[in-house]
């Protein structure tokens, strides 16, 4: 289905975390690769900031596992908050186009906060930097999990599939 706040009932199909759960695919409950949700709202978007903190986060070799760019409806906006555990994330993912990203990566979310340091050199040349630079100047718009259980259930709440991952998405 597509994603696209224009139709909410459709996005009901997109958007399910009672439904849905992320396991491994080879039966193995220990597994050094993790997948995220890393959700990017409002400006970001809008002035396609993204790109640089999407490039910055393969080149750390993050995989990109599935990806929807779309609107959220307002209930999806609070539910997946509530999986965050960011009830202040409601509103900038409700306003405006948000990027849903899943990444996988070993280690992943260890790996996502050492990027979310590294922040570009001053006056580097691009217009949008890498992941740091991009969180600092939008705070609130980029938003992920942080904890496995968080990043699990927001992952499986966006999408029904994992592409080309460890993981895949089975009903809950």
């Amino acid at each position: 289905p597509e994603f696209n706040g224009s139709s909410a009932p459709g996005n009901d199909l997109v958007c399910g975390a009672a439904r849905r759960k992320v396991v491994s695919k080879d039966g193995e409950e220990r597994t050094l690769k993790q997948v995220l949700l890393v959700a990017m709202c409002g400006a970001v978007v809008e002035e396609q900031e993204y790109v640089g903190a999407v490039e910055s986060l393969l080149a750390e070799d993050f995989k990109i596992v599935n990806l929807r760019v779309g609107h959220l409806s307002r209930r999806q906006a609070t539910e997946l908050a509530g999986i965050l555990g960011t009830r202040s994330a409601e509103e900038p993912l409700a306003r405006g186009p948000t990027l849903l990203l899943a990444v996988e990566r070993d280690s992943c979310m260890a790996r996502f906060q050492m990027a979310l340091s590294k922040r570009s050199a001053p006056g580097g040349g691009s217009s949008s930097g890498g992941l740091a630079d991009v969180c600092a100047r939008f705070r609130g718009q980029v938003l992920w999990a942080d904890t496995p259980l968080k990043a699990t259930a927001s992952v499986a709440y966006c999408f029904g599939e994992l592409l080309d991952s460890a993981f895949l998405i089975a009903p809950a």
